[in-house]
Order: C-alpha cells, then sequence, then structure tokens
C-alpha cells in the first residue's frame, strides 16, 4: 500500500501585474476577500475605498490603471460583517504580512471616501509601524450638504438608480451589483456606518495630527456632489482641493466610467501633494 503524500499547504502566491484573488483574515476570524494587482517590485500599496458600499466590480478598471510595478492597487469585495474602513485596514495588514508591504496610499470615491479617512485612522492608531503617504477623496460623501449620508437615505430608489446608473459605459456585472445595492432593504444602515458625516474632522485630525498629506477630487460634471459647494465646505481640512474635467455624462462615476483619466487625474493630484 503506498503511503499517501505529505500535504502541501498552499501559501500566498508573490504579487504579479495580474489581478489576484486572496483573502484576507480578520481578528474576529471571519475571511474578507480582495483583489490586487501589480506591486512585485515595491513596497507600497493603493488601497481603494469603493463606492456603493465596497461593490468591486465598478473599479476595476480604476484599479488596473493605477497598478504598476512599483505599486500595488487594491480593491475589496462588498462587505456584510465588517465596515468598509475595517477591511480596509486588515487588508493593509495582510498585504504588510505576507509581501512586506509598508507604505500605503489610501483613496476613496462617493460613499468610499469616509471610509477611506476611517481606514487611514485604523491604520494610524493600530499598526503605526505602517506608513500612510497619501489620503484623496472624490466626490466624496458627507462634504456637502445637498447629499450628505442622511439626505441620501431619504432619496427614493428609483432617484438613486437614474442618477447612479444613468451611464451605458458601466460594464452589465457592474450596472446589474449597483441596482441590486440600490435595492436592498438595509441599505439605510450601510449609508450611516461609513463615517457617520465627520468626514471633515476626520481629515483634520489626519493632516494636523498626524501629518498625512490630504487631497479632495470633484467632478465638474457631478450632479450628487456638486463642486462648488465641496470647495466651500472643503476648507482647510485638506493640503490640495482640485476639480477634474469630466465629460458630462461621467456624472458621479468618473472612476467607474473613465477609469484611465480618472486614474490619471488622481496621480497628478497624489504628485502635487508629494512636491
Amino acid at each position: 500500500m503506498n503511503n499517501p503524500l505529505p500535504a502541501v499547504e498552499v501559501g500566498p502566491q508573490p504579487l504579479t501585474e495580474a489581478a489576484q484573488e486572496r483573502t484576507a483574515v480578520a481578528d474576529d476570524g471571519m475571511h474578507l476577500r480582495y483583489t490586487v494587482e501589480g506591486g512585485a517590485d515595491g513596497d507600497t500599496a493603493t488601497l481603494i475605498a469603493q463606492g456603493f458600499y465596497g461593490i468591486q466590480s465598478a473599479y476595476a478598471g480604476f484599479r488596473s490603471a493605477l497598478a504598476t510595478p512599483e505599486t500595488a492597487a487594491v480593491t475589496v469585495r462588498e462587505q456584510r460583517t465588517h465596515s468598509l474602513a475595517d477591511a480596509l485596514f486588515h487588508v493593509a495588514e495582510d498585504l504588510s504580512e505576507r509581501d512586506g508591504i509598508t507604505n500605503f496610499r489610501i483613496v476613496g470615491h462617493s460613499l468610499g471616501g469616509p471610509a477611506a479617512a476611517k481606514a487611514g485612522e485604523l491604520i494610524i492608531g493600530r499598526r503605526p509601524d505602517l506608513n500612510i503617504e497619501s489620503l484623496t477623496i472624490m466626490a466624496s460623501a458627507c462634504i456637502t450638504s445637498a447629499y450628505n449620508i442622511k439626505a441620501l437615505t431619504r432619496l427614493s430608489t428609483e432617484l438613486l438608480v437614474s442618477q447612479l446608473t444613468a451611464n451605458q459605459r458601466l460594464s452589465p456585472t457592474a450596472l446589474r451589483e449597483i441596482v441590486s445595492y440600490t435595492l436592498r432593504p438595509q441599505i439605510a444602515v450601510e449609508l450611516f456606518s461609513v463615517g457617520h458625516c465627520n468626514l471633515l474632522q476626520m481629515l483634520d485630525r489626519l493632516r494636523r495630527g498626524h501629518d498625512v498629506p490630504t487631497a479632495a477630487i470633484s467632478f465638474v460634471a457631478d450632479g450628487l456632489f456638486p463642486p462648488k459647494e465641496a470647495a466651500r465646505k472643503i476648507g482647510r481640512a485638506v493640503n490640495l482641493f482640485t476639480v477634474m474635467k469630466t465629460p458630462r455624462q461621467a456624472g458621479h462615476l468618473a472612476p467607474n466610467v473613465f477609469p484611465v483619466e480618472t486614474a490619471h487625474t488622481y496621480e497628478e493630484t497624489r504628485l502635487a501633494l508629494a512636491a
């Protein structure tokens, strides 16, 4: 009788140019799925806090546009057990332990804006050995009074769907997931969980208290979070505020429907912060 072959534990695969599906384990044992591209030749990762409370498929193009051999780009799957900020923190820990990544750039779009800021605070508070190189929010919730988190919960489903999905450039998968998300009965609870509208205070703490360079980007054709009001509200909470001249059909969804152009604007803003 042949002896069985010894079990071989398959460890994490090294970072490559191709997108990899991975799983990070939270403190409570829950598994948090994420996707990472690039980063094989560096120690830096860009954590993307997606809008729509973490829908990943709509941000695949934006993630790919940011990934380089020196810098990994990361999105996390929509979470059911943890907040998006918690998930980003655990993903940062996982990348640090698996791949030796110690330097993080965080960018958040829409509802991902408050989550990005909260994730920055979590990383600084729990893992001071990790560096937050920059934090950028794009067309973020919790800045303008027109559509803050509380106002969003009062919008009818029809209005929310029409404003967020009226663009044929979105992939069928992304469109289906966004519509499905807006129809979920627990949407109001999830909207409140991303930051409780204290975004400006978090940005100010990160900038003043922890010397994290911060920036805000608005989209010129954004009907949900208009750039003029955002410019008035953001004040001194960030180091840099800029408006991206997006095509009118992009609306609020520039990272989803024009990912390469949005990634270029983000990189220009990030480099301006570092100058």
